[in-house]
């Protein structure tokens, strides 16, 4: 579950009952890389970015990138937040991290990829609680609900369920 904030767009328009967003599915398909200039920090670097979201846009080319793979569904929307259920089809560093920043919607609390730094991009009138609730929580708002992989020695799957903390 990742609670994302409506960076960049209308939240009014994006992220609210009204406009049927609950339920929403959507894929981004866009290599990761590191972010030129940045050091360590990945990001959305290959030209090929193909998605069903329409506020992705592809950026330049970058040796090394691997594509990553990242499905969504809006689970609940909120005036400035929506809860998420992320699937990944790959496991890039920061996948999710780096995929919804490049969407406009950066995971709250993301000190890195902009979920904590980008209080200007939510309406005024919402800016208060925002500040507010990241001040409560104190960290990214990812959170693993269910893990499946195979173990590294047996090849045996392994599954491991965890319920969504009270702080999210």
């Amino acid at each position: 579950a990742v609670l994302v904030s409506a960076s960049g767009v209308d939240p009014a328009a994006a992220l609210t009952n009204t406009n049927g967003v609950e339920g929403m599915t959507g894929t981004i398909v866009a290599a990761i890389g590191r972010a030129p200039g940045k050091g360590t920090k990945r990001a959305v670097v290959a030209d090929t970015t193909v998605a069903t979201h329409p506020l992705l846009a592809a950026t330049a080319a970058v040796v090394g990138a691997r594509q990553a793979v990242t499905h969504f569904r809006v689970e609940r929307s909120f005036p400035f937040l929506s809860l998420l259920d992320v699937t990944l089809e790959t496991g890039r560093q920061n996948q999710i991290r780096v995929h919804m920043h490049h969407a406009g919607h950066p995971v709250f609390g993301d000190p890195i990829y902009g979920g904590r730094n980008r209080v200007g991009n939510i309406p005024p009138e919402h800016r208060g609680l925002c500040m507010e609730l990241l001040g409560l929580v104190g960290r990214q708002c990812l959170h693993a609900r269910e893990l499946t992989f195979a173990h590294p020695r047996t090849g045996r799957p392994m599954h491991f369920e965890a319920p969504l903390p009270a702080d999210m």
